[in-house]
């Protein structure tokens, strides 16, 4: 008895402090994604922080139920508090879900699409309010997760449809992956759904939010890294200047100071004259300088040399040295 008392109460500080961790990490993820929405304005990362503040919510209002032990009184007393609560949840998580994918795959929702929405949010209210005053058979429990399921069937659709928008750059077997890492999430996602819209399984209900939890987590910390390491890239490429990118052309495609010199006269449209001018040199010395720039650059006219250094410097800013 004494041993299942202590197993009882390490249980209890293990959970929360778990809970307490869970709070921390998703409000730290959710103020990052705020902080990066407000300096680069991209919709990703507002909703992500959206999708966050969601399960922060989510993580409050269960661990209120674990260690405010008023509260499940009072949801036994109004059960239908408890389901609305859940369904807005729910369908908050379903537009997160869906904003994701969209600026992932470059696919917003339709007209047609947000009215099936909105129809959907009608129908899963009604429902709530249902099973919170009667109970209902288990044909219809098997119908209502079967409605339950499609807006996850149609974003695997779209992400299956719509994958070839991910990346360009990426081989087929990445692809495949990121194919099949959707299947999972929207089962996972489906499990979260299910739990929520018929209320306390918390058995269930764990195990699919725990999941959930840690891949989310994974992803978004992945997420942040990548988007660091740009951030990194983009300050240091933006510390070079253009006396830097001169010579770091210059030494790529071996041009000595003089050519160099000659070369940033022809990026500026100047002709032969003003190049003899400028540079203080005669004509035949000039003409012999142009040609071995266009030999070691390989260009043909003048007026390509301005376009080869920018897609130098295009090249070399995006992290692929020619």
């Amino acid at each position: 008895m004494f041993l299942q008392k202590r197993a009882g109460s390490i249980m209890d500080y293990f959970l929360y402090f778990y809970n307490i961790i869970l709070v921390l990490v998703y409000g730290l993820l959710m103020f990052l994604y705020f902080q990066l929405f407000v300096q680069k304005k991209e919709r990703l990362h507002l909703w992500l922080a959206l999708l966050f503040s969601v399960y922060l919510v989510d993580e409050l209002y269960y661990s209120s139920l674990e260690f405010i032990k008023a509260l499940p009184v009072l949801y036994q007393e109004f059960p239908i508090f408890n389901r609305v609560f859940l369904l807005v949840l729910n369908m908050i998580l379903l537009i997160c879900y869906r904003m994701i994918l969209a600026c992932i795959l470059h696919v917003l929702p339709s007209k047609k699409e947000r009215g099936l929405m909105a129809l959907y949010s009608f129908f899963r209210l009604g429902v709530t309010f249902l099973l919170s005053f009667t109970a209902i058979p288990r044909w219809a429990s098997v119908c209502l997760i079967t409605i339950n399921l499609l807006p996850h069937i149609w974003m695997i659709y779209l992400s299956f449809r719509y994958a070839e928008h991910i990346r360009s750059d990426l081989s087929p077997a990445i692809c495949t992956l990121l194919k099949s890492s959707v299947v999972l999430w929207s089962f996972l996602c489906f499990g979260c759904s299910y739990s929520f819209y018929f209320g306390n399984i918390s058995g269930v209900r764990i195990v699919f939010i725990e999941i959930i939890s840690g891949i989310g987590i994974f992803f978004a910390i992945w997420h942040l890294l990548c988007v660091s390491r740009s951030r990194k890239k983009e300050n240091s490429m933006s510390v070079l200047s253009e006396a830097d990118l001169e010579t770091l052309f210059a030494k790529q495609y071996k041009l000595t100071p003089r050519e160099m010199e000659i070369f940033r006269y022809l990026m500026e449209g100047a002709d032969n004259a003003e190049i003899c001018e400028k540079a203080v040199i005669s004509q035949s010395t000039t003409k012999t300088h142009i040609y071995n720039i266009f030999r070691k650059v390989d260009i043909k006219r003048r007026s390509q040399a301005a376009g080869k250094f920018l897609e130098f410097c295009r090249e070399y800013t995006q992290g692929h040295p020619l």
